[in-house]
């Protein structure tokens, strides 16, 4: 299995749930299915594509480009690594 939209290999997906919010300036509500995933370091090459311009692995850390809400919702869902 694949994770949507990336291309990575991710043989399981786990539920996180659901993110709700307001888009501006309209305040449009939106919902979206967040799921968290393990993939390896090593990633399958990348294609960007009408969702997706760029992926990486991410500490947490500041990320030049990182739409505030995208980074909100993984700091929520983001999990400890397994030792």
């Amino acid at each position: 299995m694949s994770v949507e939209e990336t291309g990575q290999a991710a043989p399981v997906l786990e539920f996180a749930g659901v993110a709700t919010f307001a888009l501006m300036p309209d305040h449009r509500v939106e919902y979206a299915a967040v799921f968290l995933a393990r993939v390896t370091p090593n990633l399958t090459p990348f294609e960007a594509n009408d969702e997706v311009e760029q992926i990486c692995l991410w500490d947490g850390s500041t990320l030049s480009g990182l739409a505030e809400l995208d980074a909100e919702i993984a700091r929520l869902v983001r999990q400890p690594p397994i030792p």
